[in-house]
């Protein structure tokens, strides 16, 4: 059975993360969920596992069983993502080529907020 979506709407306080989402994936399609940082990725994910209720829509079609593999960190809290991005690439790297990597992945504002500050989807 085709997983089918309808007018599903999340909000947390007066913060309204989605709307009338409304999605269909074939029983034997695949798809991405692809967006920037805060959109509301990983809620839709989690509306859809069971872990958060939406306010409004429907869900129809999950199989009794689902599976995710949920996002790991794979950074120190405690470091800014400049400094985390020098140790991932190499310690010996200066401030301006990691500055650069930052840019590639679109990470340029956050290069002084510690890991622990940023969105998971980052």
């Amino acid at each position: 059975m085709d997983i089918k979506i309808s007018n599903l709407k999340k909000t947390y306080q007066n913060l309204t993360v989605f709307e009338n989402l409304n999605l269909e994936v074939k029983k034997s399609g695949r798809i991405a969920i692809m967006g920037e940082s805060g959109c509301g990725k990983t809620t839709l994910l989690n509306i859809i596992s069971g872990l958060e209720k939406a306010d409004a829509g429907r869900i129809e079609g999950l199989p009794e069983k689902i599976s995710f593999v949920f996002q790991e960190d794979r950074l120190f809290e405690k470091f800014t993502a400049l400094s985390n991005a020098k140790f991932a690439a190499d310690r010996s790297i200066n401030d301006e080529t990691a500055r650069e990597h930052l840019i590639e992945v679109g990470l340029t504002d956050s290069a002084l907020q510690t890991a622990e500050n940023l969105s998971g989807g980052m």
